[in-house]
């Protein structure tokens, strides 16, 4: 697996396991799928639900300032 498709794969989890969407839903989003306004999974508890998550499997830190 590329590191393009493994990213992928790793952001679409994280969606099914924040959100609690289910898979066949998530693999239907392309890269211009509306998410915040659009998924009423996604208010903004949710939203600091998945910076977190998305720092703690890609060993990242997401500044306050660019969220």
């Amino acid at each position: 697996m590329t590191d393009r498709s493994q990213t992928d794969a790793t952001l679409r989890a994280i969606l099914c396991d924040v959100l609690g969407l289910d898979i066949d839903h998530v693999d239907t989003f392309e890269a211009g799928t509306g998410l915040f306004g659009h998924l009423p999974e996604l208010d903004s508890m949710a939203v600091a639900g998945l910076l977190t998550e998305i720092e703690d499997r890609f060993d990242i830190v997401i500044d306050d300032e660019d969220v």
